[in-house]
């Protein structure tokens, strides 16, 4: 089985960015000799991909909680879907995290969802009254 020459040249890329990406002084050593250039069987490929795939997964479900929150009229609504969904408190910190909610780490699970409640609810509720005002 021969290598093609697209291969070659991808390998070749590949190669020579990860050269690009040493700093100045693990270059001189490499070209110097005191450092050689190894291939190794990724075993964290897998993972990565994984890993990705549930990210992107979790994206798309914190996308769907907000547009669901968006929705609601009331806090009480949104404080009520949010207990409904029995997220323990890391998964609440998350949730929050996304949404780029400051949330410390000694808030209680109540704490953090009146917090995402007052975030995503609040906000659409207080445009809404300042839009009534102007009428």
């Amino acid at each position: 089985m021969s290598i093609s020459h697209q291969e070659t040249l991808q390998g070749c890329r590949m190669t020579l960015e990860f050269i690009e990406g040493l700093d100045e002084t693990t270059f001189k050593r490499w070209l110097a000799g005191e450092y050689i250039l190894t291939l190794q069987p990724s075993l964290s490929a897998k993972k990565v991909k994984k890993e990705n795939k549930k990210e992107i997964i979790w994206q798309e479900m914190y996308k769907s909680y907000e547009q669901k929150l968006k929705i609601m009229d009331s806090y009480e609504e949104a404080i009520e879907y949010l207990q409904s969904l029995k997220f323990n408190k890391q998964q609440l910190k998350d949730l929050g995290s996304a949404w780029s909610i400051y949330i410390q780490s000694r808030d209680t699970k109540e704490k953090i969802i009146y917090k995402i409640v007052e975030e995503v609810v609040g906000n659409k509720l207080k445009i809404q009254v300042l839009g009534n005002k102007g009428k």
